[in-house]
């Protein structure tokens, strides 16, 4: 299956980013989704307590993604 550009086990590698931050004082979460038991796509995905987004096809553009929408 392919996510954007690249396939899905290529996705999951591009890992760098994963985890837990802190921007500009709320703490978001950057993790993989299989898309199994919900109604989210395969890909990576953000998560605030207020918002998320996503699937993007690297953890990077998850990470740089929620820089952007949390100001």
């Amino acid at each position: 299956m392919k996510i954007g550009v690249i396939y899905l086990e290529e996705a999951r590698a591009f890992d760098g980013s994963a985890g837990e931050h802190l921007i500009r004082g709320v703490p978001v979460t950057i993790y993989w989704e299989e898309g199994k038991m919900n109604d989210l796509r395969p890909g990576w995905h953000w998560n605030s307590p207020s918002d998320g987004a996503g699937p993007f096809s690297t953890s990077f553009r998850a990470l740089s993604d929620a820089e952007e929408a949390i100001e």
